[in-house]
């Protein structure tokens, strides 16, 4: 199939088709037709389809002359990579002047490895930040109008919902075209929203292509790591629940529990997806060698010949190929639209259509309503397991949220219908070349937070040392020049790049039990006694003790630092 021929359904193409359809297919003028695969039997595709099989080009010829050869049903993202591909350049040449300086805005905060831009006027000016490993620092100030301008133009122009009017006193959210989107990004999510006198604020969440974070790479302990797959393991249903405030990694986490599944299962299981937006592409490619005989080898295979002796002394002589496989999940995006009562409700029907698409896994990207936690608790209960995540402040507070959304209580507290509750923060690490040790700069740190540290790790282990093994933030400058080499990243204020801190449970019937009967502390007093969880502070400190957390960091994500149950074990477990 040849499709470096014109995309004929792009906008302005011959038989361009509306923003909902471009998600669903493309035709090329050589006459190939891609088909999203999540979309085989939708009404809309099958009439354009059968439209196209009608052309006939002007030298008599049918436009698709082949079916069998011509309409392949391929992934979502290929469908809107060939759009992206032909349209980005026509889009470049034609954008404003400002479209053109929000994209270079874009692209820069891209680079410097932002994960957020906030811009946000208060008359007379326009304040553009970065937010960059947690922190939200100043890139630019423009004049009042300068900004309102390009707030004005970036959400009336550039974002799916182009042709609604800005209102600069109300909350807004949208998505950026992917026409504008920068290489490496896979979308932008806009939010606004109204502060005083007239002002209002914008914030753009940058979301890469893809994620290679393992879950071994993300900072969990080896307790937390041997819970999660135990979670994946369980293949006759249960949800398993990633949780934690907007920027605590909780999608990271997600995504790459769902590669771990993929590359485990290797290419024996149906993933399927519905997330809102799709935020990061799905898939793992892997090498896989296999031993081969002279009968199975193909002209373009790359032999390699192993020579050996067995125990009997004899020569033997085996081959091998290697060959490169992709497994992805499949991916279903809800389509964009305004109307919150219509989403909740294409929400729900995607689900229920996924359930009956033979699924082994069911990724839902978010639980935020009512729809949403019960088709989640119906999938579950009708034995698929399902991945998600959840605004929540701790893993016990899981169950509440899930019922006061509006989650069906005796559904959910069935046993064996929850699998796991994990809760996260992501908090920043020591640059291992710029830190200090604590037990030399005492001047520079509060005497509360010496005195909450002493008290914290004395009252574990009864040392005397308490303060031993504690590095804060060198205060003195901002970036000293350290590049670590496998991470890609440099010294940034101190620290290189953030890590999760984290609580998992695994809820048992007792657990159930003090949950059904509303005891949320004898629930936790049980998960720190009996099943030996540690919080999310007990796994921070565990960090702060081994040198890669600054105390006050730890402080600024979560509370002033207490006293914590099985830090011993925590300690022993980073």
């Amino acid at each position: 199939m040849n499709n470096s021929s014109e995309v004929l359904t792009r906008q302005g193409g011959k038989y361009e088709l509306n923003k909902a359809m471009r998600e669903r297919m493309v035709a090329f003028s050589n006459g190939d037709v891609l088909i999203n695969e999540n979309y085989q039997n939708d009404i809309d595709v099958m009439c354009k389809l059968a439209f196209l099989k009608h052309v006939i080009r002007e030298d008599g010829s049918k436009f698709i002359a082949n079916s069998k050869e011509q309409i392949k049903y391929v992934d979502a993202n290929i469908i809107l990579s060939n759009y992206n591909d032909s349209q980005k350049s026509v889009f470049m040449d034609n954008a404003s002047i400002i479209q053109k300086e929000i994209i270079d805005l874009i692209t820069l905060a891209f680079s410097k490895n932002a994960t957020d831009i906030h811009i946000t006027l208060e008359a007379p000016s326009t304040y553009i930040q970065f937010r960059i490993l947690g922190q939200l620092v100043l890139h630019n100030t423009l004049t009042y109008d300068d900004g309102n301008k390009l707030c004005t133009t970036l959400y009336e122009s550039m974002t799916t919902t182009s042709g609604t009017s800005f209102n600069s006193r109300t909350s807004q959210d949208a998505n950026i075209q992917g026409s504008f989107l920068p290489d490496g990004l896979s979308g932008i999510r806009v939010a606004t929203g109204a502060t005083q006198s007239g002002n209002y604020f914008l914030v753009l969440r940058l979301l890469p292509d893809s994620t290679n974070a393992t879950l071994e790479s993300l900072g969990y302990s080896k307790t937390h790591l041997k819970a999660i797959k135990i979670f994946m393991a369980i293949a006759n249903g249960g949800i398993t629940v990633f949780s934690g405030p907007t920027g605590s990694g909780k999608s990271t986490s997600l995504v790459a529990c769902i590669k771990k599944v993929l590359s485990d299962a290797m290419g024996s299981i149906n993933l399927i997806t519905v997330e809102d937006p799709v935020e990061y592409k799905i898939q793992v490619n892997k090498s896989i060698t296999t031993d081969v005989t002279n009968q199975n080898i193909k002209d373009n295979d790359d032999v390699v010949i192993h020579h050996s002796i067995n125990e009997n002394g004899v020569a033997i002589i085996t081959k091998t190929i290697t060959k490169e496989v992709t497994y992805a999940a499949k991916q279903i995006a809800i389509p964009s639209t305004d109307d919150v009562e219509e989403k909740r409700k294409m929400y729900q029907k995607t689900v229920i259509a996924a359930m009956r698409q033979d699924p082994d896994f069911i990724m839902i990207g978010e639980i935020r309503d009512d729809i949403t936690a019960n088709v989640a608790v119906t999938a579950s209960n009708t034995g698929h397991p399902v991945l998600t995540t959840l605004h929540a402040s701790n893993g016990h507070m899981i169950i509440d949220r899930l019922i006061e959304i509006g989650a069906d209580r005796e559904l959910l507290l069935s046993p064996g219908l929850i699998n796991g509750m994990i809760a996260q923060q992501l908090i920043p690490i020591l640059c291992p070349n710029c830190k200090q040790k604590l037990s030399d700069n005492l001047d520079k740190v509060p005497p509360e937070l010496i005195e909450r540290l002493q008290v914290g790790f004395k009252s574990d282990n009864g040392a005397d040392n308490a303060l031993d093994g504690i590095y804060i933030r060198n205060l003195s400058h901002n970036n000293c020049g350290y590049r670590d080499e496998i991470l890609g990243a440099k010294c940034f204020k101190g620290f290189i790049t953030r890590e999760v801190i984290a609580e998992v449970i695994i809820p048992d019937v007792q657990y159930l039990q003090y949950m059904r009967e509303h005891n949320l502390v004898e629930a936790n007093n049980y998960w720190l006694d009996v099943l030996g969880g540690y919080t999310m502070m007990a796994h921070g400190l565990a960090k702060v003790k081994n040198g890669r957390v600054c105390p006050i960091s730890l402080e600024a994500k979560l509370k002033p630092i207490t006293i914590e149950k099985n830090l011993d074990k925590a300690m022993l477990d980073v």
